[in-house]
């Protein structure tokens, strides 16, 4: 009888566990670091593999699965298209009951002989946390839209162009919670 192939790295062989239900193992392990393209770009991390602990605890007729693990990415502002930094920190739980009708009991990570792909699961939890715009820092200012030089490193001299008589009128406006307006 051949010897079955272990999982390949990244990934945890539930079945192996032998777990009775009540018992919970946790595994520190290396996955592939996941890397996340937003709006062409492309964010990584500057390792080629992070420290991730998966927990898994048996219950009758299934498991309960815990991803935790703290990954930065690194990517352009979206402002100055200088370095940023992403930090995500990922805490994220699956349930897997393999003889399950519904597919919400069976989780996408766990193959049929029980292999947990936390890889792939890390890449997931990645996009769903990714921030939508990404930037070096809150107080960041961009570039200059005239001759793109760091707004941060200073006044460019560049003048503001003329918005054009179309926009003359949005110049009127006045809201009630502009300064000055109190009694108009």
């Amino acid at each position: 009888m051949a010897t079955p192939e272990p999982p390949p790295a990244g990934r945890i062989d539930i079945a192996e566990l032998r777990l009775a239900p009540g018992d919970v193992v946790v595994r520190e392990l290396q996955v592939t670091a996941p890397s996340y393209r937003q709006s062409g770009t492309t964010f990584r991390t500057h390792a080629e593999e992070v420290a991730a602990e998966v927990q898994v605890a048996a219950y009758d007729g299934g498991y309960d699965l815990s991803l935790r693990v703290d990954v930065e990415l690194h990517g352009p502002c979206a402002r100055c298209l200088g370095d940023a930094t992403v930090p995500i920190g990922i805490t994220t739980r699956e349930i897997h009951e393999p003889a399950a009708d519904d597919d919400e009991l069976r989780c996408g990570f766990v193959d049929a002989r029980l292999h947990l792909d936390a890889a792939a699961w890390l890449q997931s939890a990645v996009a769903l946390e990714f921030p939508q715009r990404v930037l070096c820092s809150d107080s960041c200012t961009g570039l200059c839209p005239q001759c793109g030089r760091q707004r941060d490193d200073g006044d460019c001299g560049c003048v503001p162009p003329e918005t054009g008589s179309r926009w003359e009128k949005l110049r009127e406006l006045r809201f009630d919670d502009d300064a000055g307006d109190a009694g108009e």
